[in-house]
């Protein structure tokens, strides 16, 4: 009996312990896991106290600057002798500001870069305000927003981006910037690429070869039926005036060049070189994409219209008439010392021309397509040609990047992604 209550004693109490310490971990857990939970929040906080002076900071410099601009067309109105720079060097001298930068754009208008508290603000050459209060650059990161908003598109325009990988990164040997709106940078291949690295269409086709290894003939139209194969509308909006038209007017088309250009504006096919930086990929600019980028960087005017859903017209400007080729003076610079083969490819050994994911309203066969430099005459060209069973003509593939990349300039004043 003493044996047997002393067993019992002794099991009973070894199971008060095992329970006492259960518990004793159950609380210590609960207040690391409190102490987890205040510390998570805290950070919390404290990056939204951080985001908050920031935009404080920010708000605080816009309103001053405002008041700059007002202060200075006081003292114009009262001293109309006094320019805006000498205004900005006594501005300078009593810390208003921090510094000021001269420039000039491509039409050489003068406006004036201001620096105040880390904050930089676009005034024109009147002194008025043209920009936004943007972050510096110096030790920062530059987004579309940033590029979309400069003046002189030749700071970054035309520049190599040295580190975007892609599945198909051996195709192309640089990429460069060649168009930003507020939400995205467009990069665009440096020179045309080899037949051989162009995706299947959706049915498998492959391309086939043309007059070079860099010449393509687009005989994979056949697995796409027109403009319905086209229902991102991401996608759609970078021929935005010819779908707005489809669209308006209830049709479609499934003419032979707006089969060839669902092919080029697949992106599910075009992923090859749509790498982890990237919205997508397509295969060569459109009509709106080049001009675009072009009015920006040569001050032009460069238009596009739709009249039915064979496809485009263009004009060089409001008073020129439409037509589907450009006359002689109103090429693209095919010497461009500035942006380089941006848009004009210097030499036709690998390809004459690159053709644009864009269908020309000429007829239902053919692509618009940019001439190359070297082609006799008509260097720079915008035309309505080539017919789609012609085999001299390239492609340049076009990445839009994601929303949120941002690039940094490099020491060579080329740029690399974050």
């Amino acid at each position: 009996m003493r044996l047997y209550r002393h067993t019992h004693t002794s099991t009973l109490g070894n199971k008060g312990i095992t329970l006492i310490a259960l518990v004793i971990t159950i609380i210590v857990i609960l207040i690391l896991t409190g102490i987890a939970v205040v510390a998570i929040k805290n950070t919390k906080i404290l990056d939204r106290a951080k985001e908050a002076k920031v935009k404080t900071t920010q708000s605080q410099v816009e309103e001053q600057m405002k008041l700059l601009e007002s202060n200075w067309q006081v003292e114009k109105n009262s001293d109309n002798k006094k320019d805006f720079e000498q205004f900005l060097k006594e501005k300078c001298k009593d810390e208003t500001i921090k510094n000021y930068e001269v420039k000039n754009s491509k039409n050489n208008n003068k406006f004036y870069i201001v620096y105040k508290d880390g904050y930089i603000t676009q005034f024109n050459s009147d002194g008025m305000i043209s920009g936004t209060t943007e972050k510096e650059e110096n030790g920062n990161y530059i987004t579309s927003k940033v590029i979309s908003k400069e003046q002189d598109k030749s700071r970054y325009y035309g520049k190599i981006v040295k580190n975007y990988e892609c599945t198909n990164s051996k195709a192309v040997t640089e990429w460069k910037i060649f168009y930003s709106d507020e939400n995205n940078i467009y990069l665009i291949a440096g020179d045309f690429i080899n037949y051989k690295y162009c995706p299947l269409g959706k049915n498998g086709t492959a391309v086939s070869k043309g007059n070079t290894e860099y010449c393509i003939y687009l005989n994979n139209m056949s697995d796409y039926s027109g403009s319905d194969d086209i229902v991102n509308k991401q996608i759609q909006n970078l021929n935005k005036n010819y779908f707005d038209y489809l669209n308006q007017n209830s049709t479609s088309s499934t003419y032979s060049n707006m089969r060839a250009v669902a092919y080029l504006l697949d992106i599910d096919a075009w992923k090859v070189f749509a790498g982890d930086n990237a919205e997508y990929a397509i295969g060569t600019p459109t009509y709106e994409l080049l001009f675009d980028s072009y009015n920006q960087t040569h001050n032009t005017n460069y238009q596009t219209t739709v009249i039915s859903n064979v496809g485009y017209q263009i004009r060089t400007n409001d008073n020129s008439n439409w037509e589907y080729f450009q006359s002689s003076s109103e090429y693209l610079n095919s010497n461009d010392n500035i942006y380089g083969e941006l848009y004009v490819i210097k030499n036709t050994d690998k390809a004459s021309c690159c053709t644009l994911a864009s269908p020309s309203g000429y007829d239902g066969n053919t692509l618009p397509a940019l001439l190359c430099a070297n082609w006799s005459g008509y260097s720079g060209r915008v035309s309505a040609g080539p017919y789609l069973n012609e085999s001299w003509w390239g492609l340049r593939p076009v990445v839009c990047l994601k929303t949120t990349t941002k690039l940094k300039m490099d020491s060579d004043g080329n740029f690399l992604i974050k």
